[in-house]
């Protein structure tokens, strides 16, 4: 998110007194441009900030962290207390030793690694996908947002995909609000699967989605 857009959202915020969750796990895995200033950061009474070590320590640990406005701190801190009763202390501190010793040095290879495969999937997505696919290029996170034309639908197609080609993708359609929204989009993961996978993976739904699209328009 720009930074411009980043200040308007705060400024909506704090005229409205309204509260923004800025959910914010993937801040470390950046592999271009810039960090900028957190949304929290602009309007620090309006903003609960959340992080989370469970992209870039261990996907199990469930270890997190919070930024929370004072009017709602302890309201915050009740509900959690009801949940979970309280976090593990052993993860805890786990964390707390990785963090004061061996975390920075663990997020360089972590990045090294993400985006190598980032940019993997990218030239292969390039090699393989047919006409009227988009997609864009992150400067971070652990996805790859695909768009197809019109008349594609992704979530209709994952059974074969699954069954037939052995091969698996997000449906974009299930991150909007409407039934009919964003039938034709993909998110596509690349952080847990190989290099080679990668490779393969989208090979193979770049022969799908072009057998397909020809079905449609013949």
């Amino acid at each position: 998110m720009p930074l411009a857009r980043r200040k308007q959202i705060a400024a909506v915020a704090k005229k409205h007194n309204a509260l923004i969750a800025e959910d914010d796990v993937y801040y470390d895995l950046r592999y271009s441009g810039k960090h900028l200033p957190v949304i929290q950061s602009f309007a620090p009474d309006n903003v609960a900030y959340l992080g989370s070590l469970s992209k870039t320590l261990a996907p199990a640990m469930r270890c997190g962290f919070a930024v929370i406005p004072h009017s709602i701190l302890d309201k915050m801190l009740v509900l959690k207390m009801y949940i979970d009763m309280q976090t593990s202390s052993f993860t805890q501190a786990m964390a707390t030793a990785f963090l004061q010793h061996d975390y920075q040095a663990h997020v360089d290879t972590v990045r090294a690694v993400y985006k190598k495969k980032r940019d993997i999937m990218l030239r292969e997505l390039k090699r393989s996908m047919p006409a009227g696919f988009t997609w864009n290029e992150p400067e971070g996170g652990m996805f790859i947002w695909l768009k197809g034309p019109k008349n594609f639908d992704a979530a209709a197609l994952l059974p074969k995909a699954l069954d037939e080609h052995k091969v698996a993708y997000m449906p974009g359609s299930g991150f909007f609000v409407g039934k009919e929204q964003g039938l034709n989009t993909i998110r596509l993961s690349f952080s847990n699967p190989t290099t080679q996978d990668i490779t393969e993976g989208v090979k193979r739904m770049g022969k799908l989605f072009t057998k397909e699209l020809a079905s449609k328009n013949n």
